[in-house]
């Protein structure tokens, strides 16, 4: 048999040819081939990326700071020898505490900043991995680097500009507990006439921002900045999206300005010292608004008036005693809050509300329920309810208020419950709660502390049949009967997520349908559905559990709770 020789042609391609096949591995990739050959080695030394992440992905390579050191020196030397330098990106994450007590290393980072700067980078990101403030400030040739297109900077200081700042084709610019006084942030936003996306996360040092004149601006986030008390936004006619969200963990509100941002599209406020006429107007202001956010904020009203918007949310502003929202194509509403009693909302096309009420008194007498059923109608005419609560209880309502306050969430198809942490209540008794919410919805789910999740789909009768007023009797002020005089059919699924340590979730197909199987040990929901139709149920290994109620069955487990005075004849009674 004849014996062949393998030969390796990829190491005879062209080095461009071997670029291009490199942008299609990880970085880590790239490093691994470059120990295969000198022509691999060559043209990694060449590759115009560099991601030195010592304390990522090469942590296992790197475990000294000499490797770091030598590996750094070695690779800039190499480099610095080459004709031809240009860099696509650079990137530089490390613990930069090696760098004040060893100036050699110092020095070597600092000559591959300038380095990069010389090949014209484009995109430049340094991180320094340390926690405890000890910020690394950047050498004074960052400010002319013309070529960069994206700055990130993570951990680090700008210092003041000894020269005039030119990043004239920085497009992006995040900074990240980045310390920089007002002047010094300033003057590198002005020496950046193209910049589009501005970030600034968590930076300290910055107590006032001001930003106009900046034509290709669209995206401005400040977010968790702890020292900032005052934002100006002015004149940004192409801005699309305004994030500002200083601080939670402290008592800090910050003062807002914006003008003359008229194709603002995205909206978010959180913690800001904004007042009810001011709001009014300024969403009156931009035509293209189609997603606001209203966190935390020091109102006592809320008017919203807006043809464009889609998506508003509202979340514990807890001051707001009134609330008026004239939107006709908004199709999403989150409402996180107090219970506002005067709630004006008109928004025909509404598909989806995220309702959640805090009850900080823990208070739940039939007062309390009544005015939670009254905000719940506000959103009656959506297809989809989502309900998140601290407590199961919000959705338990008592019999005595069913008399006297009937829902009308007749539009309502599908009914998403969520309960953290969940209190212990029979989902039964919540599943029947949410039906006299909604009384003829479609689908309800019902999760419980991410452990339990149950899920519910209906069939009803005759709307005619269920509705006529001569069998309407479930309410003594209301012609309509309850949900239990409807319902034709119900299919159930409970699935019971099993946490313990060496559990495996196991997975079958059926009739082309992925299904999760789960272990129940929900005694309770055992005893519901083990009498059920067409179930088989063994407590030691039940994983889905799925069946079909009939009337006579559900009215076993839910029973009316009309008082037996309050029923009509046996006659009339046969559902």
């Amino acid at each position: 048999m004849e014996i062949t020789k393998a030969i390796d042609r990829i190491s005879e391609l062209p080095e461009s040819i071997l670029h291009n096949v490199m942008s299609f591995l990880t970085y880590k990739q790239v490093v691994q081939a470059s120990v295969l050959c000198k022509t691999w080695l060559k043209a990694w030394l060449t590759y115009p990326v560099f991601e030195f992440e010592f304390e990522g992905k090469f942590y296992w390579l790197f475990d000294r700071r000499q490797n770091q050191k030598e590996f750094l020196e070695t690779t800039l030397r190499h480099r610095e020898k080459l004709k031809d330098k240009y860099m696509n990106k650079f990137t530089l994450d490390m613990e930069f505490y090696h760098l004040f007590d060893d100036p050699e290393f110092a020095t070597i980072v600092e000559r591959w900043i300038y380095h990069a700067v010389e090949c014209n980078v484009k995109e430049f990101k340094l991180e320094n991995e340390d926690s405890d403030m000890s910020w690394y400030f950047l050498p004074q040739i960052i400010y002319s680097a013309k070529s960069i297109n994206m700055l990130e900077l993570i951990n680090c200081g700008l210092g003041i500009p000894k020269c005039k700042v030119e990043l004239d084709f920085l497009r992006k610019l995040y900074l990240s507990d980045v310390y920089a006084d007002n002047e010094v942030l300033q003057d590198v936003i002005a020496g950046c006439p193209m910049i589009e996306d501005l970030s600034l996360c968590r930076c300290r040092g910055i107590k006032n921002l001001e930003l106009f004149n900046l034509a290709k601006l669209r995206v401005i986030k400040l977010w968790r900045n702890s020292e900032l008390v005052r934002v100006s936004i002015e004149e940004l006619d192409d801005v699309h999206s305004i994030v500002i969200c200083p601080d939670q963990d402290n008592n800090i509100f910050c003062d807002i300005v914006i003008n003359s941002c008229k194709s603002l599209k995205c909206l978010e406020l959180s913690r800001t010292f904004i007042e009810d006429e001011w709001l009014r107007i300024l969403i009156t202001e931009l035509p293209q608004l189609e997603y606001l956010r209203i966190e935390d904020c020091k109102l006592n009203s809320i008017r919203i008036s807006s043809s464009s918007l889609k998506t508003l949310v509202i979340d514990r502003c807890k001051k707001v005693t009134a609330i008026e929202i004239e939107t006709p194509n908004l199709g999403k509403i989150t409402f996180v809050g107090r219970n506002v009693r005067n709630f004006s909302f008109n928004a025909l096309a509404l598909s989806e509300a995220n309702i959640q009420i805090d009850n900080y008194n823990k208070v739940y007498d039939d007062h309390w329920y009544v005015q939670y059923i009254q905000l719940l109608e506000k959103f009656g005419h959506s297809k989809v309810l989502n309900i998140r609560s601290s407590t199961d209880q919000d959705v338990i309502i008592p019999g005595a208020v069913r008399q006297i306050r009937a829902s009308w969430l007749f539009g309502v198809k599908h009914v998403n419950f969520i309960s953290r942490p969940y209190m212990g209540s029979a989902i039964s008794k919540i599943l029947d709660g949410l039906l006299c919410i909604a009384p003829h919805a479609e689908t309800i789910s019902i999760e419980l502390d991410n452990t339990n999740k149950s899920y519910f789909k209906f069939s009803y009768k005759n709307k005619i049949d269920c509705c006529a007023r001569e069998t309407a009797t479930c309410y003594k002020s209301f012609p309509v009967s309850c949900w239990r005089h409807c319902i034709k059919e119900v299919e159930i699924e409970n699935t019971k997520i099993l946490l313990e340590k060496g559990f495996s979730i196991a997975c079958c197909s059926n009739e082309g349908n992925i299904v999760e199987r789960y272990v129940l040990r929900d005694e309770e929901i055992m005893e519901k559905i083990s009498n059920l139709k067409g179930l088989s149920v063994r407590k030691e290994n039940l994983l889905v559990a799925k069946a079909w109620l009939t009337l006579d069955m559900l009215s076993n487990i839910f029973p009316c709770h009309r008082t037996s005075e309050e029923r009509p004849a046996p006659a009339d009674s046969q559902h």
